[in-house]
C-alpha cells in the first residue's frame, strides 16, 4: 500500500512541477531535470551507441521543451512524454540503435527493487539465477529486450509502452507476452519457484 501511495505522490509531484513549467517556473523546469535526466539517459544510452549524442539529445530535448512551454499539453504522464520525445529524437538524428546487451539487462534486473535479488536470499542460489537470466536475455530480440527494460526497469505499463515504441497496444502487449514466454522457457519447474513472482504480469495478457 506505501509503494502505491508513494508511487502516486511522485506522479502526483511530477504532473504539478510540468503545470508549473509550463506556465514558466524555471524552477520547476530544473527539478523535472534532476528527476528525469538521470533515467533518460538509462534508456536513452540503450538504445544507441554514444554516450555523448544521448547526453546532447536529452540537452537538446530540454531547451526544446522550455522553449515551447507555452504550447505543451499540461495533462500528460511527464515521464511516458520524455521518454517517447527523447526515442522520437534518437530515431529522427538517426541515432537509434538499440545496443541492449544482455549484460546490461541483467544489471538491471538485479538492481531493481522488484528483481530477481529481491526473493532469493541465499548467495549461491543468487548466482545461479544471474547465469540463467543472462541465457535466457540472450535468446531476446532488441524489440523484446527494450520493451522488459520499459516495463520492469523503468515502470511503465503496456499503453505506455506502445505510446514509447510507438505502436498499437496490442503490438506491445505481444512483444511482451512473447518475450516473457521465451524467458520463462529457459528456467526449470523447481528454479523458477522463487522466480515466478517476477514474471507475474504473465497473469494480466
Amino acid at each position: 500500500m506505501r509503494k502505491g501511495m508513494a508511487w502516486e505522490k511522485r506522479v502526483d509531484s511530477s504532473s504539478e512541477l510540468w503545470r508549473n513549467f509550463c506556465n514558466g517556473d524555471k524552477e520547476a523546469f530544473a527539478d523535472l531535470y534532476q528527476i528525469y535526466a538521470r533515467p533518460l539517459f538509462s534508456y536513452g544510452y540503450r538504445i544507441s551507441d554514444n554516450e555523448n549524442q544521448v547526453k546532447d539529445a536529452i540537452q537538446d530535448l530540454f531547451v526544446e521543451l522550455w522553449k515551447s512551454r507555452e504550447n505543451l499539453d499540461q495533462a500528460v504522464n511527464v515521464k511516458s512524454y520524455l521518454f517517447k520525445s527523447l526515442r522520437y529524437k534518437l530515431i529522427r538524428q538517426g541515432k537509434f540503435s538499440t545496443v541492449y546487451t544482455s549484460e546490461e539487462l541483467m544489471d538491471q534486473f538485479m538492481n531493481n527493487e522488484q528483481s530477481v535479488e529481491s526473493v532469493i536470499s541465499e548467495k549461491e542460489a543468487h548466482r545461479e539465477r544471474t547465469a540463467q537470466v543472462r541465457l535466457a536475455l540472450e535468446t531476446l530480440s532488441a524489440r523484446q529486450q527494450e520493451a522488459i527494460s520499459l516495463k520492469f526497469y523503468h515502470g511503465f505499463t503496456n499503453e505506455e509502452i506502445a505510446s514509447i515504441m510507438a505502436v498499437n497496444y496490442q503490438s506491445a502487449t505481444n512483444i511482451l507476452h512473447r518475450a516473457l514466454l521465451s524467458l520463462r522457457k529457459h528456467f526449470t519447474c523447481a528454479a523458477t519457484t522463487s522466480f515466478l513472482g517476477f514474471f507475474c504480469f504473465l497473469d494480466f495478457f
